[in-house]
């Protein structure tokens, strides 16, 4: 008896090991075809937030999805407002999802103006592979919800939600992501991107960064928005949050080289002010290297960088315009608009001075882009994103 009970005992852990081995082996599957961007059928995106940086989102994935290997685009709003934009973006083949607990007060308002809703945000939850937040609430959802799902596979947030993951700036730091690792990711701001990019080509040509100072000039509020202007120029206040950074744009900055094992504290520093104007973000920029450099190379080193733009024309709005008619929907992708009489080279050759536009948010559009492909392959994304050189090379050099 004691014989047939350890052998009935020996084939119970047999089986359990069995069991064992092939829930691990399907969770390595599963992991592997989330990591290779192979998963199942879900090939869906869900774009919370319709305003600023949602809306133009949402039709660029809608106008490319079959490029970029994207199936059904949903598109979320937390009210019934801006009900044309909702509209035009269902008639472009977008999905529009609500909250279950706003979904009496969708119905009322949409059914008086004749509209549909095509599901709930929860529901989409099980459908998607990547959520997108445009939301200024992106950290408050992510604890709420985000954090609580398996799936979606990825999750991204924009440039004011800095606790909300791995901070991204395409063409920066893409060989710090890793597959399986980061599924929170936040997409910087739009400055950041812009200094980012400036200190990508300093090094490029100058070698280390010693020193590096920036006074960001912002609008004050987009062309689509009424709120929040201001009668004249506003200097922002610094905050104890950014000890040694002056405002977050440089501070973020600084946390996207540190992903890269580099540290910028104490070698760079930025100041944030508003203007009474709609157009472009200014950003007079200063930065110290070790090499010695003359200004034709700081420009040649501009023009080899395709995710810049260097521009003989100096007007915001002679820029803007430029953008609005030959760019996406009015977007221009390059990260940082640099103008060519404002570039000055120190006499000892080790510093470079010029003031440059923050093409409004174009480039936290294209590193949105850039951050859904990543998710769906982390090995084909850079490929993919070659559909869009098109739209920067339109501004890679634009002449008076």
């Amino acid at each position: 008896m004691a014989t047939k009970s350890k052998a009935t005992s020996a084939k119970k852990k047999v089986v359990k090991k069995k069991v064992v081995k092939k829930k691990v082996v399907k969770k390595k599957a599963a992991m592997r075809a989330e990591i290779n961007g192979d998963f199942g059928i879900q090939r869906d995106v869900l774009v919370i937030g319709v305003g600023t940086i949602g809306e133009p989102l949402t039709r660029l994935l809608l106008e490319h999805r079959e490029d970029l290997d994207i199936g059904d685009v949903y598109f979320a709003k937390f009210n019934p407002t801006d009900l044309g934009t909702v509209k035009l973006l269902q008639q472009a083949g977008g999905k529009f999802v609500i909250w279950k607990e706003t979904e009496a007060h969708f119905e009322h308002v949409f059914r008086y103006h004749g509209l549909s809703i095509d599901g709930t945000i929860e529901d989409t939850f099980k459908k998607v592979c990547v959520v997108a937040d445009c939301t200024n609430r992106g950290n408050a959802l992510k604890e709420d919800y985000y954090s609580r799902l398996r799936y979606p596979i990825g999750f991204l947030a924009q440039g004011s939600e800095e606790e909300f993951g791995h901070p991204f700036a395409y063409g920066v730091n893409d060989e710090t992501l890793v597959p399986g690792e980061h599924k929170f990711i936040q997409v910087v701001s739009c400055n950041t991107h812009n200094i980012l990019s400036l200190l990508r080509v300093a090094e490029a040509v100058g070698g280390e960064i010693v020193a590096s100072d920036f006074v960001l000039m912002r609008r004050m509020n987009d062309i689509s928005q009424t709120g929040k202007a201001i009668p004249s120029p506003s200097v922002d206040q610094v905050r104890g949050k950014y000890p040694g950074y002056g405002s977050h744009q440089a501070f973020d900055a600084a946390r996207v080289v540190r992903t890269k094992g580099v540290e910028l504290h104490g070698r760079i520093h930025s100041t944030a002010l508003k203007l009474d104007n709609q157009l472009m973000h200014l950003n007079r920029f200063r930065v110290r290297f070790k090499k010695k450099i003359t200004r034709p190379e700081f420009v040649e080193a501009v023009n080899a960088d395709r995710l810049l733009s260097l521009s003989y024309l100096r007007d915001m709005n002679l820029v803007f315009s430029k953008g609005r008619d030959h760019g996406f929907h009015g977007r221009i992708f390059n990260q940082s608009v640099i103008i060519h009489d404002s570039i000055e080279v120190s006499p000892d050759g080790r510093e470079v001075f010029g003031a440059c536009f923050t093409p409004q948010d174009g480039n936290s559009l294209l590193t949105s882009v850039a951050t859904i492909a990543w998710f769906y392959n982390p090995y084909t994304y850079q490929e993919k994103m070659k559909l869009f050189y098109e739209y920067l090379d339109r501004f890679h050099v634009i002449y008076a």
